[in-house]
């Protein structure tokens, strides 16, 4: 994956961050204090949760060093200078124990998004967390907003190969991974999958 595409997408999306952790921080009833987000388009939804919910400790977790780099670098320039952990891990298996996360977020998913990286988020999750696992621009972040970065947004996204499934694919992937019971499926603001582990 092209890092200079992903830090290009990174920062064309800024304004839309503060809306998609507002919405996932609801969807997750605010009960959480471990946060965990995964891949290379992380960062600005964890900062934005984070200055806003200062009790939570929060990690990042991806396979690419210098995409680490880059998001320390980042962290460092933020006026709020947020704690966050760095694990270099693949997506799967994740180097990671099991339940050790209250909430896993996890946006761009349909780039890497299998049936054993599923299974993977919810062996982390702990007992009673939730995951929100997809990709899209939420349900509140505003239309305006949306229309400022959406074709270049598009543009970036075909160039780093984005990969578009369907409900029926990811009800089918949710199921392989044994975790569809469990699964709610939102198709407002993109594709999501809301994984609650009981």
């Amino acid at each position: 994956m092209d890092i200079k595409k992903v830090i290009e997408l990174y920062k064309l999306w800024d304004d839309v961050y503060p809306f998609l952790a507002k919405w996932i921080y609801e969807l997750a009833d605010g009960s959480f204090r471990t946060l965990l987000e995964l891949g290379p388009f992380s960062l600005g939804i964890t900062i934005e949760i984070l200055k806003r919910y200062n009790d939570i400790s929060a990690s990042i977790a991806l396979d690419s060093p210098d995409l680490i780099s880059w998001m320390k670098q980042e962290i460092q320039k933020n006026p709020y200078n947020p704690q966050i952990s760095f694990i270099n891990t693949p997506l799967s298996p994740l180097k990671i124990p099991s339940n050790s996360f209250d909430l896993i977020i996890f946006r761009g998913a349909f780039f890497f998004l299998k049936p054993d990286i599923l299974a993977e988020i919810n062996r982390v999750l702990a007992k009673g967390g939730i995951a929100i696992i997809g990709g899209g621009f939420g349900k509140t972040t505003p239309q305006e907003v949306i229309d400022t970065i959406a074709l270049e947004s598009k543009r970036l996204n075909k160039l780093l190969g984005k990969v578009v499934i369907n409900v029926d694919e990811l009800k089918k992937m949710a199921d392989l991974a044994n975790i569809l019971p469990k699964s709610e499926i939102i198709t407002e603001g993109g594709l999501w999958l809301k994984v609650t582990k009981k």
